[in-house]
């Protein structure tokens, strides 16, 4: 079963978090797989859910929304594609620091609409949601670089992650995305190792533990 989920819409200045949010999800739901289009969240009504299901070869198209104005709330419309029936509508809401439970049980809600076996294991994610903001913003900068890395959208990556680390310095995936990061700039210096390694240093500096 292929599921296509679409970047789920949100306020403009968190466009980012409805972005990875879906990936998250996708990521967790066997046969998930990400529309690679910031239009679709723009203007999500502007896609017809036929011409989408024939391009991707999906059984199901999974649209909604992200909003954090008021603590971290998730909406979800599941529909299936041979007869466009919605399969799943439903809202996902709670504190922020109980955000993570909305992610699990909008993967938990999926999966059993879908009547397909769960992923092994919910990735890890900082415990704060500041944090977990920050995150979701470095990880969109970092998809944005795939086809090239961009001084600007790197450094800020960069420092995402390093106050995300400042909030949870036990969230070990922001070390290894910082050395990642880190890796990128060392393929583009053309060999300046002493400059791009400065900031693996930083993070040694500021989380010995780590």
């Amino acid at each position: 079963i292929r599921t296509l989920f679409c970047p789920l819409s949100a306020d403009p200045s968190y466009s980012a978090v409805g972005r990875q949010v879906s990936y998250f999800l996708a990521a967790h739901v066997p046969g998930g797989m990400v529309l690679r289009s910031q239009t679709m969240s723009e203007q999500p009504d502007a896609f017809d859910p036929n011409s989408l299901a024939e391009r991707s070869g999906a059984d199901h198209i999974l649209t909604g929304s992200v909003d954090v104005s008021d603590g971290f709330e998730v909406t979800l419309t599941l529909v299936r594609c041979t007869d466009q029936r919605v399969i799943l509508e439903r809202r996902f809401a709670e504190g922020n620091d109980n955000y993570q439970s909305v992610l699990t049980c909008a993967i938990e809600e999926i999966i059993g609409c879908l009547a397909i076996p769960p992923a092994e294991q919910v990735s890890e994610l900082p415990q704060a949601f500041d944090a977990f903001l920050d995150y979701m913003e470095a990880m969109d900068l970092k998809l944005s670089m795939q086809h090239g890395i961009r001084n600007d959208k790197s450094q800020r990556a960069f420092s995402l992650l390093l106050e995300v680390l400042e909030r949870d310095p036990q969230f070990e995936t922001a070390i290894n995305e910082l050395a990642v990061l880190s890796l990128l700039w060392i393929s583009k210096s053309l060999g300046q190792t002493e400059v791009v390694l400065n900031p693996l240093k930083v993070v040694r500096q500021r989380f010995p533990q780590n």
